[in-house]
């Protein structure tokens, strides 16, 4: 890809500081991306052009592995088409990443009708990603001594669609997750934004309330990190987490974005306790 070169890598910074002078003395730095479309070289879809979507990851990945980050978060739509040729595909340009590296389904990735099963793509990416060590689709991960990171799954089972859903299986396991690291500061990865950043109604999440429910009832959830809409905003909400929303690599400008989280662990009460940096970074 063509790179303007009046153009810096670095094309936006936002830093949000929500309180004057605290003392913010631990940090974890990771690196999101997300609705990558992956396919063959070759391949053409008649919904989107997919035409640069293999070589938007290789420049993707050379870029990340020059990035002083902590882990690399996929956050779904890793491939664009659920056939395993893609899959492999995928899985052959990211596992040469250089930091540990983790993937959240999306509801192009894996479904049993006409697709790959989701056992089936999780033991795959177990195969080519040793930091993969989970056999579910949601699981947990530890930058560091004080930070857990949770990756849920809001795709369907059974055929695509462009709906998400958080099961209440899926939510009791999340409950008693967030129970377990109430002294861990949380960041959690899905595909499916519980706060949408534009109005799309075949791309909703189905039935949010209970999820949001169950936020309320733990404090040390710092940020939600999303994709599916292709689109790029941060809410925080009532409760004081940081909803981001991630732009698709697939479609210009062709960014990732790195996200340093700042936190005092002492008072660690979101917002007030928390500084996220996040930069955008064109492949």
């Amino acid at each position: 890809m063509k790179i303007n070169k009046l153009k810096t890598l670095l094309i936006v910074i936002i830093a949000f500081i929500t309180i004057s002078s605290p003392s913010f003395a631990k940090s974890v730095k990771f690196i999101q991306l997300t609705d990558i479309h992956y396919s063959p070289e070759g391949t053409t879809d008649s919904k989107r052009d997919v035409s640069r979507s293999s070589q938007n990851l290789k420049f993707a990945v050379t870029s990340i592995n020059k990035q002083n980050a902590d882990f690399v978060v996929f956050l779904g739509d890793n491939i664009d088409k659920s056939q395993p040729q893609s899959l492999i595909g995928f899985l052959r340009e990211t596992q040469v990443i250089n930091k540990p590296f983790y993937f959240v389904l999306g509801n192009h990735d894996a479904y049993k009708l006409s697709g790959i099963p989701k056992e089936e793509y999780i033991k795959a990416i177990r195969l080519y990603n040793p930091h993969q060590k989970s056999n579910k689709p949601y699981y947990t991960f530890s930058p560091n001594k004080e930070v857990i990171g949770v990756v849920v799954d809001g795709s369907m089972p059974f055929a695509p669609s462009a709906h998400g859903e958080y099961t209440d299986e899926m939510l009791t396991w999340l409950d008693k997750t967030l129970t377990k690291n109430k002294n861990k500061v949380v960041l959690i990865f899905q595909h499916f934004p519980l706060i949408p950043p534009s109005e799309n109604r075949s791309h909703t999440t189905l039935k949010p309330d209970k999820y949001f429910d169950l936020l309320v009832k733990h404090k040390n959830v710092a940020l939600i990190s999303s994709g599916h809409y292709h689109d790029d905003k941060i809410t925080i909400d009532e409760n004081g987490i940081y909803h981001i929303s991630a732009p698709s690599l697939l479609v210009p400008p062709n960014i990732y974005e790195l996200i340093e989280v700042s936190y005092d662990k002492k008072q660690f009460q979101p917002p007030s306790n928390v500084k996220i940096d996040l930069k955008r970074i064109q492949i």
